[in-house]
């Protein structure tokens, strides 16, 4: 046995014996923890990362802490709070663990080094768009990923727009923390009119962004880029990993100076139909990871064997914390199909044409 498959089964015996101690702590407390059905659907509105509103039709299901019903004592509120907190640290737990086993054990286990696309998207792949509204008096901050070594960058639509808009002005930002690199131009943006049933999120929430100027001067014929993979066939309790620049747990001044790049793992749950045919998905949920952040809009999730780009963040459902969270992603398979029922190309094929 390797030395690192020792370390890791000696993590997953530290976490299992944390999540013992935790159980024990809860029986002694007179608690159990019970499962309960929460509602969250689709996004009830755009912004830097949409939110998902309660939705009867789509349900997901999480473990709290509740009082014995055999024990007429109610519990203080402190130790509902800490009980609450306890259960949802349990769930990451377990979670990780999950994942753990999934990247060890599998036969699919990831023959890409996350700490080298973590490399990679620090020398410039992985773009941070920021926006500036001055009529409005605020920022814009999301993601996008260069698709080319020309420099061709994909984010969402609801990015994108704002560089069609005269009265708002953009730069690309690149490293960790981000710092201003460059200028873009919008090369595609699909009907953004068109929503996904029942919300207000575009059907085609997808853009693709060119880089134009650098602003030191210089200029840049070859770019280090993360391939889309158009054909990609993902599963259930399929891992990947996501690159983004989340700013939610940062005020705009620091997010300003201090936005870094963040690597996380996610798991698919379950598939997403966009356009109601359910004969197939255009989009997937995945669980709440640190990435479940507003402001995490334009990040990608790659494919753990390859590294190719597999999705696209496009929103996330509410919840006090990321784990409670899920990701709503466009699946790359999707995102390809946009680009060829407009130009009858493929995506990869369309920005060959160094539109």
């Amino acid at each position: 046995m390797s030395k690192k498959e020792i370390a890791i089964y000696f993590l997953i015996a530290i976490i299992f014996t944390a999540t013992l101690s935790a159980l024990r702590f809860a029986v002694s407390k007179n608690y159990y923890f019970a499962p309960i059905n929460i509602n969250s659907g689709l996004f009830n509105k755009v912004q830097e990362s949409p939110r998902v509103e309660n939705d009867k039709n789509n349900k997901a299901t999480v473990s709290v802490g509740t009082t014995n019903p055999k024990d007429k004592t109610k519990p203080t509120a402190d130790e509902s709070a800490a009980l609450k907190t306890l259960s949802s640290e349990i769930d990451s737990l377990k979670s990780g663990v999950e994942i753990i086993k999934n990247n060890l054990f599998s036969a699919n286990k990831p023959s890409i080094r996350g700490d080298d696309l973590y490399n990679k998207a620090v020398s410039g792949a992985l773009i941070n768009i920021l926006c500036e509204d001055p009529k409005a008096g605020n920022y814009i901050s999301g993601s996008g990923a260069v698709v080319s070594n020309a420099g061709y960058i994909l984010t969402n639509g609801h990015l994108g727009v704002y560089f069609g808009n005269t009265g708002v002005t953009c730069e690309l930002r690149r490293g960790s923390p981000a710092r201003p690199f460059a200028k873009a131009r919008l090369v595609f943006l699909p009907d953004q009119a068109k929503k996904i049933e029942g919300t207000s999120v575009p059907a085609s929430d997808i853009a693709i962004l060119k880089i134009e100027r650098m602003l030191l001067g210089g200029a840049s014929s070859s770019w280090p880029y993360f391939e889309l993979d158009p054909n990609y066939s993902a599963k259930v309790n399929e891992s990947f990993y996501s690159l983004g620049y989340p700013t939610e747990f940062l005020g705009a001044q620091t997010a300003l100076v201090e936005t870094d790049i963040l690597l996380s793992v996610g798991v698919i749950r379950e598939f997403v139909s966009v356009d109601g045919d359910f004969k197939k998905a255009e989009g997937a949920y995945l669980d709440g990871q640190v990435s479940a952040q507003h402001g995490s809009s334009g990040g990608i999730f790659l494919e753990t064997g390859s590294g190719k780009i597999a999705g696209l963040f496009v929103g996330l459902t509410e919840g006090k914390t990321t784990s409670d969270r899920k990701q709503f992603i466009f699946l790359s398979s999707y995102i390809d199909s946009m680009v060829r029922a407009e130009k009858g190309l493929g995506f990869n094929e369309f920005i060959q044409t160094n539109p």
